[in-house]
């Protein structure tokens, strides 16, 4: 089972990274690629059904959300027409002792019918464009 992570440091508060990628039902607000995001409730167990801008449907489920530790993670229910399997996925923000934070996007999951490394590579490079929209936003 392939795993993906990126990460990237930013000149902000952990607070203020966290504060972008906090919010489940927000990710059309700092992930370009989505263009709707609408979530079925607050709290664990929620769902999201992300838009993409080719019009793929993709949902997701908050598993776990730990503010104190800043994390994230979440599973993809229904992987639209994206040939992931068993997908599982953690964000995570830390405080640097210089004042900066370090913003790590992690995944797993298996692959079925495409690729494994195009697969991957596509992973990587949309956690890449998540990191530079945080990033611009922060600077923003």
């Amino acid at each position: 089972m392939p795993t993906v992570t990126k990460e990237a440091v930013f000149a902000a508060a952990a607070d203020d990274v966290w504060a972008i990628v906090r919010e489940f039902g927000r990710l059309d607000d700092w992930l370009p690629p989505v263009v709707v995001c609408r979530t079925d409730r607050d709290g664990i167990g929620a769902l999201r059904t992300l838009t993409l801008g080719d019009g793929a449907v993709v949902v997701e489920r908050l598993e776990a959300l730990d503010d104190a530790a800043r994390t994230l993670t979440y599973s993809m229910t229904d992987a639209g027409p994206m040939p992931l399997v068993d997908y599982v996925s953690t964000i995570a923000v830390r405080a640097n002792v210089d004042g900066t934070a370090t913003m790590k996007w992690s995944g797993s999951f298996g692959v079925s019918g495409a690729d494994e490394g195009e697969v991957v590579a596509s992973i990587e490079g949309l956690y890449q464009t998540g990191l530079d929209s945080v990033g611009e936003k922060l600077a923003g």
